[in-house]
Protein backbone atom coordinates (compact mmCIF):
# COMPACT_ATOMS: atom_id res chain seq x y z
CA UNK A 1 0.00 0.00 0.00
CA UNK A 2 1.50 3.35 -0.99
CA UNK A 3 0.19 6.76 0.01
CA UNK A 4 -1.21 8.90 -2.76
CA UNK A 5 -0.30 12.57 -2.68
CA UNK A 6 -1.99 15.24 -4.71
CA UNK A 7 -1.61 18.97 -4.56
CA UNK A 8 -4.48 21.24 -5.42
CA UNK A 9 -3.62 24.60 -6.87
CA UNK A 10 -5.74 27.57 -5.87
CA UNK A 11 -7.40 27.51 -9.29
CA UNK A 12 -8.22 23.78 -9.02
CA UNK A 13 -9.65 24.11 -5.52
CA UNK A 14 -11.88 27.00 -6.57
CA UNK A 15 -13.28 25.01 -9.49
CA UNK A 16 -13.95 21.85 -7.49
CA UNK A 17 -17.50 21.28 -6.36
CA UNK A 18 -17.88 21.97 -2.65
CA UNK A 19 -19.38 18.59 -1.78
CA UNK A 20 -19.24 17.15 1.74
CA UNK A 21 -15.90 15.38 1.18
CA UNK A 22 -14.28 18.54 -0.13
CA UNK A 23 -15.66 20.57 2.77
CA UNK A 24 -14.27 17.99 5.23
CA UNK A 25 -10.87 18.24 3.50
CA UNK A 26 -10.95 22.04 3.71
CA UNK A 27 -11.70 21.85 7.44
CA UNK A 28 -8.88 19.33 7.88
CA UNK A 29 -6.45 21.74 6.19
CA UNK A 30 -7.63 24.60 8.40
CA UNK A 31 -7.05 22.52 11.56
CA UNK A 32 -3.55 21.62 10.33
CA UNK A 33 -2.79 25.26 9.46
CA UNK A 34 -4.16 26.48 12.80
CA UNK A 35 -1.88 23.87 14.43
CA UNK A 36 1.14 25.54 12.84
CA UNK A 37 1.61 23.05 10.00
CA UNK A 38 2.58 24.18 6.48
CA UNK A 39 1.78 20.85 4.80
CA UNK A 40 -0.88 18.22 5.40
CA UNK A 41 -1.53 14.69 4.21
CA UNK A 42 -5.00 13.23 4.30
CA UNK A 43 -5.50 9.47 4.27
CA UNK A 44 -8.81 7.68 4.20
CA UNK A 45 -8.84 3.96 4.56
CA UNK A 46 -11.54 1.38 4.92
CA UNK A 47 -10.41 -1.85 6.53
CA UNK A 48 -12.34 -5.08 6.22
CA UNK A 49 -12.57 -6.01 9.90
CA UNK A 50 -13.44 -9.59 8.94
CA UNK A 51 -10.09 -10.07 7.17
CA UNK A 52 -7.38 -10.56 9.81
CA UNK A 53 -4.54 -10.25 7.28
CA UNK A 54 -5.89 -6.92 5.98
CA UNK A 55 -6.38 -5.63 9.52
CA UNK A 56 -2.80 -6.52 10.51
CA UNK A 57 -1.30 -5.07 7.32
CA UNK A 58 -3.28 -1.86 7.76
CA UNK A 59 -2.29 -1.47 11.41
CA UNK A 60 1.39 -2.01 10.53
CA UNK A 61 1.16 0.52 7.70
CA UNK A 62 -0.50 3.11 9.95
CA UNK A 63 2.15 2.63 12.65
CA UNK A 64 4.98 3.20 10.18
CA UNK A 65 3.18 6.12 8.49
CA UNK A 66 2.24 8.03 11.62
CA UNK A 67 5.12 7.09 13.93
CA UNK A 68 7.17 10.15 13.03
CA UNK A 69 4.36 12.59 12.32
CA UNK A 70 4.66 16.04 13.88
CA UNK A 71 0.89 16.52 14.13
CA UNK A 72 -1.87 13.93 13.79
CA UNK A 73 -5.56 14.66 13.28
CA UNK A 74 -8.11 11.88 13.65
CA UNK A 75 -11.69 12.24 12.46
CA UNK A 76 -14.21 9.90 14.09
CA UNK A 77 -17.57 10.25 12.41
CA UNK A 78 -19.47 8.70 15.31
CA UNK A 79 -18.13 11.09 17.98
CA UNK A 80 -19.89 14.48 17.89
CA UNK A 81 -17.68 17.60 18.30
CA UNK A 82 -19.39 18.53 21.56
CA UNK A 83 -19.01 15.06 23.08
CA UNK A 84 -18.97 14.57 26.78
CA UNK A 85 -15.85 13.07 28.39
CA UNK A 86 -15.76 9.34 27.72
CA UNK A 87 -17.59 9.51 24.37
CA UNK A 88 -14.49 8.33 22.55
CA UNK A 89 -14.33 5.14 24.64
CA UNK A 90 -17.87 4.21 23.64
CA UNK A 91 -17.47 4.94 19.92
CA UNK A 92 -17.74 2.07 17.45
Amino acid sequence: MRPFKRSLSKKQSQSTSAGPCFVKLQKFCKVARDGGQRCAWSDTCCIDQNNNVEVQQSVNFMFVSYHHSAFTIVYLSDVPPSSEPGALASST
